[in-house]
């Protein structure tokens, strides 16, 4: 399968990975439902997961976190108190989607590091340890 991905990614989206990070990724895959990359700027942390999800034909959504993030209604919204709306952001729309399908899923918070990620994802992370 990591020669399969390689060659996929290489040749249909001139992504070019080496065994040993495809490998790390899947083991990574395998164990845990968060996977955070990290590294220097241009290394492909956005597009590992997003090849990922073209190769196994259920597409990366990709939802970019922006400096501003203060609280939890950054992640997934806030009612508006004019309309009584409730205004979903990116992400929550797409939960919506990976709770309704059954094959496994990749949503990326791109660029996490640009607000302080407890402020945040607090409540995120204490809902999936329950």
């Amino acid at each position: 399968m990591l020669d399969r991905f390689i060659n996929y990614s290489a040749s249909q989206l001139h992504l070019y990975y080496n065994h040993k990070v495809i490998r790390t990724f899947f083991a990574g895959l395998a164990t845990s439902k968060i996977i955070i990359l990290e590294g220097i700027s241009g290394t492909g942390k956005t597009s590992l997961p997003y090849a990922m999800g073209r190769f196994f034909k259920n597409p990366a959504a990709i939802c970019s976190v922006q400096p501003s993030w203060r609280d939890r209604a950054e992640m997934i919204g806030y009612l508006n108190e004019f309309t009584k709306k409730f205004n979903e952001s990116v992400f929550l729309e797409e939960l919506y989607k990976i709770a309704k399908q059954k094959d496994p899923h990749i949503l990326v918070l791109d660029e996490m590091n640009l607000a302080r990620i407890e402020y945040y994802f607090a409540d995120f992370l204490s809902i999936m340890e329950m």
